[in-house]
């Protein structure tokens, strides 16, 4: 049993040499933001803090101390967020300005105000006739400059005419908002500051259910903007928003749904794998409640209710050719379930970016083992299934070595670990696939999204402690998860480093594939906010900055997109953990073309 570090001694030595030597990566297009001046903030720099780059959160209250390093970074390490605010004689503004580089606004001299901050350069206008009040902040500006094109308010409302009362909009309108916005700024309102089934507005929580309803529920219209890529169904009476490339799939008539779509009672058509995943996809939830809401003979024990995706109907039982899964789901007995996202893109080429049910291969019962994971079928062609995710200090990932095997929190939480057990199965098992594994990386200080691609990933067994074998760095800045090739997973209570003197674990507070000298470097699962007494942890960094949300995907290496394919058997091509995968790309270029 190791003793854990107490001492300089046994600190690791890359810990050591911190102190002494300062490594800049630099990160594009990540920029730093103004260095803070401990002048700044006379009561917090240092306060009761032992040292002159520490700040007191509260000098008044109980006493937390934070690097100075962290205030202004965009992450409340502070109880009370006084790390956020701006210091002594200055003024925050720009907060949720569209197009600013400061998301969490910026601190400027009280007096430049005016001329420094975009939401409220034209405040002076306010005094003038034929006057349009911003929506959201202390701008005017002249009536002759609504829905021009430019951005003038700062917050879009004199370019968005049900806003600024150019038009008279009602519940639907062709012009509520026309503007589509970053998928990645839609997706961090879901849930945003809000608890989990709500959406933010930013000024108050919504229902999911609110959600693209054809009613503006926020200021900015938000809820019912399209993202990038999407456009909305032309029919007036729609307000889904679907890909740009999926239109004539996905906007069809009520009686007309594609094929591998299911249509719901009241109209509308959604597809096939969404059907008894537990969730109601069909606004009238006819896709988890058929069987009760509008079978009107019940069906006989022997033969339960069930959902058969060949026919696109309900009905007693499965045919004769078919297995009933454990969520109702009728399957051919030689047809391959799926077993990860990709699975699902290719089994139905309308899907889209969400929540979707996959089974496990290895499952030891008839049930399938149905398990809810995350899908993005949208980045670089789609097929990619959601391992990892941290958005929030919400919950804490200095858990134990059961915890990391069997998962932490569901897919759709703001914290998220698929499990090891199941990335083993994934990766190494009766799957047979070779997977790549992509990482989405936003910066605290930008909150422009940056990608991380490695040529494969791969984690061993149990009785091998997981072992990463990861592939090269093939997109990004900083091959950070270096040091963490060829490491069995770890935990605090499972010792499998290298070092002697302290457990990585314990150290990092985390559970990862450690490097020989507990290094942070890589690992995504330490804690989101700064620790007291742990000077090492300030929240999860690539290339040395801060990150406010990250996450892991996987999908098979070579995997095509439908839409790519020219013929079913395309898409159903796959790289094996055996092949050397070069030599498998060459064969499925070849082969595709």
């Amino acid at each position: 049993m190791k003793r854990q570090a107490s001492g300089y001694a046994l600190i690791p030595q890359w810990h050591r040499r911190s102190s002494i030597v300062v490594v800049i990566l630099t990160m594009l297009p990540i920029l730093a933001f103004a260095a803070i001046s401990p002048s700044d903030y006379p009561q917090h720099v240092p306060g009761r803090c032992l040292f002159s780059d520490q700040f007191d959160c509260d000098p008044l209250g109980d006493k937390q101390c934070v690097p100075l390093r962290v205030v202004r970074d965009c992450v409340k390490d502070c109880l009370n967020g006084a790390d956020e605010t701006c210091g002594q004689n200055q003024t925050l503004c720009d907060v949720g300005v569209v197009g600013s580089h400061d998301p969490c606004g910026k601190c400027v001299a009280t007096y430049s105000a005016l001329t420094q901050c975009l939401d409220r350069k034209w405040k002076g206008l306010c005094r003038e006739n034929n006057t349009y009040q911003c929506r959201t902040n202390e701008n005017c500006v002249l009536t002759s400059w609504l829905n021009d094109g430019e951005n003038d308010c700062g917050d879009d409302s004199d370019e968005d005419p049900c806003i600024n009362g150019y038009v008279t909009c009602g519940p639907y309108s062709p012009m509520l908002p026309q503007q589509p916005v970053p998928e990645e700024e839609f997706q961090k309102r879901f849930p945003g500051s809000c608890a989990q089934g709500q959406f933010d507005c930013l000024t108050h929580c919504i229902d999911q259910n609110q959600i693209r309803d054809c009613i503006k529920d926020c200021p900015d219209g938000m809820d019912e903007a399209c993202w990038h890529g999407q456009a909305r169904c032309p029919s007036p009476a729609s307000c889904m928003c679907v890909d740009e490339d999926q239109i004539e799939a996905m906007c069809s008539s009520n009686n007309e749904c594609g094929p591998g779509q299911f249509r719901c009672v009241t109209g509308g058509c959604i597809a096939n794998v969404k059907v008894f995943d537990g969730v109601k996809h069909c606004s009238d939830g006819s896709d988890e409640t058929f069987c009760t809401d509008y079978i009107t003979e019940p069906c006989p024990t022997e033969k339960p209710c069930s959902y058969d995706p060949w026919k696109r109907n309900f009905s007693c039982g499965c045919p004769d050719d078919s297995v009933r899964t454990g969520n109702g789901v009728c399957r051919r007995a030689n047809e391959r379930p799926s077993a990860d996202c990709a699975d699902i893109q290719i089994q139905d080429t309308s899907a889209t970016t969400g929540l979707y049910t996959i089974y496990r291969l290895n499952c030891p019962n008839s049930t399938g083992c149905p398990l809810t994971v995350n899908c993005d079928l949208k980045t670089n062609g789609g097929g990619y299934t959601l391992i990892q995710k941290r958005t929030s200090a919400s919950d804490d990932f200095f858990q134990n070595w059961d915890d990391y095997r069997d998962g932490i929190n569901k897919a759709d939480e703001a914290n998220y670990w698929i499990g090891n057990s199941l990335l083993y199965e994934l990766t190494s098992g009766p799957n047979g696939t070779a997977y790549e594994l992509l990482i989405k990386l936003w910066p605290a200080t930008t909150n422009q999204l940056v990608e991380v691609q490695y040529s494969s990933f791969q984690v061993g067994s149990e009785a091998q402690n997981f072992l990463l074998t990861l592939g090269l760095l093939t997109q990004g800045p900083s091959d950070d998860m270096a040091i963490n090739r060829n490491r069995p997973f770890g935990t605090r209570d499972r010792d499998t480093d290298q070092m002697s003197s302290v457990t990585c674990g314990v150290w990092l507070r985390s559970g990862w594939w450690f490097g020989d000298q507990c290094q942070p470097d890589g690992d995504l699962n330490v804690p989101y906010g700064v620790v007291p007494d742990y000077d090492h942890l300030n929240g999860i960094k690539w290339g040395n900055v801060r990150m406010n949300k990250v996450e892991m995907f996987i999908r098979p290496v070579g995997f095509t997109p439908p839409s790519l394919s020219s013929s079913p058997s395309e898409m159903h091509l796959r790289c094996p953990v055996f092949f050397f995968l070069s030599l498998c790309h060459f064969i499925i270029v070849a082969f595709s073309s």
